[in-house]
């Protein structure tokens, strides 16, 4: 799950949420409606159309907008995450070319003062050169990023 997808979803809710408080309203003014066509014959029905069935209605209303301002938080929230996400990777990236550069610098001062990398006594190592160690440290934290 990426932070996009999970933008999306309360995205979504928030239209859900919103769809709902808009039925609410209808279904009021029905009760309402309703209430006043029955009143002459059904007093009774009427009476509970504007109290209970709207109280009820009321009730479904407020935990609606509450949701809806929880869910509001909740995005302000994953907003926040998710800049914080972009600013860590930038600052990761520079932190990478920092790096990067500060070996190639490294390197290059000591070939200048003629201490190039010297090779190993060991069978089947090589000299590095400037290209190699750089290579060698982008695959480094190429899998440090991955893992």
């Amino acid at each position: 799950m990426t932070l996009r997808e999970d933008r999306r979803r309360l995205e979504a809710g928030v239209d859900a949420l919103r769809e709902a408080l808009g039925l609410i309203v209808l279904l009021d003014a029905g009760a309402l409606a309703v209430a006043r066509e029955v009143a002459i014959d059904d007093p009774t029905r009427a009476e509970k159309l504007r109290t209970e069935v709207r109280a009820v209605l009321s009730e479904r209303e407020r935990d609606l907008r509450l949701q809806l301002v929880v869910l509001r938080q909740a995005m302000a929230t994953h907003d926040l995450v998710a800049d914080g996400h972009t600013a860590l990777a930038e600052a990761l990236d520079r932190a990478r070319e920092i790096t990067v550069g500060a070996v190639q610098t490294a390197v290059a001062a000591r070939a200048a003062v003629g201490a190039d990398v010297p090779s190993s006594d060991r069978p089947g190592t090589k000299d590095r050169t400037l290209a190699d160690v750089v290579a060698r440290l982008h695959a480094v934290l190429d899998r440090r990023e991955r893992g």
